[in-house]
């Protein structure tokens, strides 16, 4: 089997590296270029993350027409296969420093993210860099909303970093814990939390994991019916992040800010706010933001009684989440509350319908469905007028 997988002329040993980069470069998703090359997505997911890298001539041919580039780009001319124990624990410590999470995260690539940390974590990598990694896959599944998946991978940095002593891991598995917390609707434990992580961020000096924590507790509180707290701690976020460069997290504090500005009712101050947001949005590149943004927008638009301009922002919101293959349950709830307010309460029912379904781990989501629920119940059904004896019903 190996004489055949090395020397089958109809294969060739694919550039991994090259296809990654392109990739990133073109900003094409996995699932659309693996439908153009008829290939299923597992498929592309394993030459992506180096588990195979052997590919068919005619495959080759179609990547390379898909990606615009050479066939020749695509093939590897290196000598080995099988990364050495130098070179894996190489790859981790670059995973570590946060390098692949910067890069892939702000496009959505959180399953790809997941695979290479996996791919990468071996036994023989050093606790203290395991600790790291457990806390980046946390980040990694809980970003695609697997919350059951991301909390044993929490638990287990925190576990790490308190067996080595490590002040940064333990901040880090307290943020992961504390947004965990949240998404469950323990309030008061999140918090905790976050507070826990500041407290050793500052210890550390570790400014960026700090104003996170500040970014998160915003958000807790505004969840916690808290509006004016929330709106105090986004601002704080925003500062720090603005003066360290982060665009991207600079980006979700200031969404955070424009929904708490919303929640109290502060319309011009909520729409300057996403607006600043999405600036931020092309600066570093960050899909998910656009979407969050377009969807704050309709919200604000709906607040402002212009449900037919809310309708068109929240289609766009609605294309840009499908593109990323995020599926929002606040997105069907505000869909519903659009559909509600149009009178056409057999769409405002199905919104509501996929929103539960989606939001099945998220009490707080659950609790926002239930009050649109009870507010649709008040709604009485248009009935269309009888027609008159002797009428055309086919009119």
């Amino acid at each position: 089997m190996a004489l055949f997988r090395y020397h089958n002329p109809r294969f060739r040993r694919l550039n991994v590296a090259f296809l990654r980069h392109r990739l990133h470069q073109l900003g094409f998703k996995q699932w659309w270029v693996a439908d153009q090359i008829r290939v299923d997505r597992k498929t592309l997911t394993r030459w992506l993350t180096g588990q195979v890298q052997q590919i068919q001539s005619e495959n080759l041919e179609r990547l390379a027409k898909c990606l615009h580039c050479d066939a020749a780009d695509l093939i590897s001319r290196e000598g080995h296969i099988v990364a050495t124990r130098a070179e894996r624990l190489k790859a981790a410590r670059l995973i570590e420093r946060e390098a692949l999470l910067e890069t892939l995260g702000p496009i959505g690539e959180w399953r790809m993210l997941e695979t290479l940390i996996r791919a990468t974590m071996q036994p023989e990598l050093p606790l203290s860099t395991l600790g790291q990694l457990y806390n980046q896959l946390s980040i990694a599944a809980w970003r695609q909303s697997h919350i059951a998946r991301a909390e044993p991978y929490a638990a287990k940095a925190l576990e790490i970093g308190l067996r080595c002593r490590s002040r940064a891991i333990i901040a880090a598995a307290n943020l992961n814990q504390g947004t965990l917390a949240a998404f469950r609707g323990r309030l008061k434990e999140a918090l905790s939390a976050y507070k826990e992580c500041i407290r050793l961020s500052l210890s550390l000096g570790d400014e960026v994991t700090r104003a996170k924590a500040m970014s998160n507790c915003g958000a807790v509180y505004l969840d916690a019916g808290n509006w004016k707290e929330a709106i105090r701690w986004q601002r704080r976020a925003i500062s720090s992040f603005a003066r360290l460069g982060k665009s991207t997290n600079e980006c979700i504090a200031w969404i955070g800010l424009a929904d708490a500005l919303l929640t109290g009712g502060r319309l011009k101050a909520a729409s300057d706010a996403a607006t600043r947001a999405y600036a931020l949005t092309g600066r570093a590149n960050y899909r998910r933001g656009r979407c969050d943004v377009s969807l704050l927008r309709a919200e604000i638009l709906v607040k402002r009684s212009r449900l037919h301009a809310a309708a068109v922002e929240l289609r766009r919101a609605r294309g840009g989440f499908e593109a990323l293959e995020i599926r929002e349950s606040r997105l069907e709830t505000t869909a519903a509350l659009i559909a509600r307010l149009q009178g056409n309460v057999d769409n405002a029912t199905r919104f509501l319908d996929r929103a539960w379904r989606l939001a099945r781990e998220f009490p707080l989501e659950r609790k926002r469905i239930l009050s649109e629920r009870a507010a649709l119940v008040l709604v009485k059904p248009q009935r269309k007028p009888l027609a008159r004896r002797g009428q055309n019903l086919k009119t």
